[in-house]
């Protein structure tokens, strides 16, 4: 394991994931957060052909904008433990590792992780357990009673610097120490893309200045053993509707930086117009390989748009598009 992909698996993701399958590099971290994804993750594991960890994210906050099913669900699963537990019985496959964890978004730590791992063990050899930033040295403790060899540990800071002096100096350190206790594998989670970033805002053919990928590159400073972001797009937002904001932010190993394109035209004919083809005669796409541009699924679909020969889809199959070939990297390249 080299990388870890958090994704929220709705259909852009999922279709994403499987489109670059099979994955040797890369463990996949998928947050169900509908009741219909159980089902799903279960018919996508033989196409997938690799283990994914699965958490049941107690940490998304539910608003009156949340789409109805994925509310219900989060709430279910916030205020009812043994709903959690039930639905990784219903998940128990030797390819699936649960995620042990507590909801950050309260103003007192209320996990109860020893209990969860405790009862889990009873169904999956290896756990996974996230950590975050808030609460995060009395989650640690708490992981020290119950931690075994092989499991995983995923410190997540969100968007945070991953320099920031008090993770630096207090927080990685007590996460490695879990490590030393008993060999277990750890995993730095940053989100690359801040969930401010705007379709609107972007500048065609342009770096988008607030993203940040370095921790490709600099995790093992702080001795973990691979890192892992939300796979090329900002984390999904969970809401119902909204309006059309053409654009696209797609990802350039050389330099490792992400470039942005959109229209200021409000329409899905723009993706077709004027954005694939800009893709297309961008220095990102030209430094790609001639070997990456024909094999890998999300510039198959870009090329495919730009030459009128395939359709342009929608916002959410642009959102696909970025994501796949943002994996499709990680496993080429890492």
């Amino acid at each position: 394991m080299k990388y870890v992909s958090v994704l929220r698996y709705r259909q852009a993701e999922r279709n994403a994931l499987k489109s670059v399958a099979p994955i040797s590099k890369n463990l996949p971290l998928l947050e169900v957060v509908a009741n219909r994804q159980i089902d799903q993750v279960l018919s996508d594991l033989p196409v997938l052909k690799s283990t994914v960890m699965i958490d049941l994210p107690t940490y998304l906050p539910v608003t009156t904008r949340t789409e109805q099913s994925i509310g219900a669900f989060l709430q279910e699963i916030q205020v009812n433990p043994e709903s959690r537990l039930a639905y990784y019985q219903r998940l128990q496959d030797s390819r699936v590792i649960p995620v042990v964890t507590y909801n950050p978004q309260l103003s007192t730590y209320s996990g109860n992780i020893q209990l969860e791992a405790w009862r889990l063990r009873d169904l999956f050899p290896r756990l996974a357990f996230r950590i975050f930033v808030q609460h995060a040295l009395i989650a640690i403790n708490e992981i020290k009673q119950v931690i075994k060899g092989g499991d995983i540990v995923v410190m997540d800071i969100d968007e945070a610097p991953h320099t920031q002096p008090y993770l630096k100096s207090t927080v990685y350190p007590q996460v490695v120490a879990l490590k030393t206790q008993v060999n277990c594998d750890l995993v730095l989670v940053r989100s690359a893309i801040p969930a401010s970033t705007k379709n609107t805002g972007l500048t065609n053919n342009a770096v988008v200045a607030q993203a940040d990928n370095s921790l490709l590159s600099d995790f093992q400073n702080y001795n973990f053993g691979a890192f892992g972001d939300f796979a090329g797009i900002k984390k999904t937002d969970l809401s119902e509707g909204g309006t059309i904001s053409p654009g696209v932010i797609f990802y350039s190993w050389k330099g490792n930086n992400y470039y942005g394109f959109n229209s200021s035209v409000k329409s899905v004919e723009q993706f077709a117009r004027t954005i694939a083809p800009n893709i297309v005669q961008s220095q990102p796409w030209i430094s790609l390989s001639a070997t990456h541009r024909n094999t890998c699924p999300g510039c198959l679909r870009i090329a495919g748009v730009a030459t009128g020969s395939t359709p342009s889809g929608n916002q959410a199959t642009w959102k696909q598009i970025s994501c796949a070939h943002y994996l499709y990297t990680m496993e080429e390249s890492l």
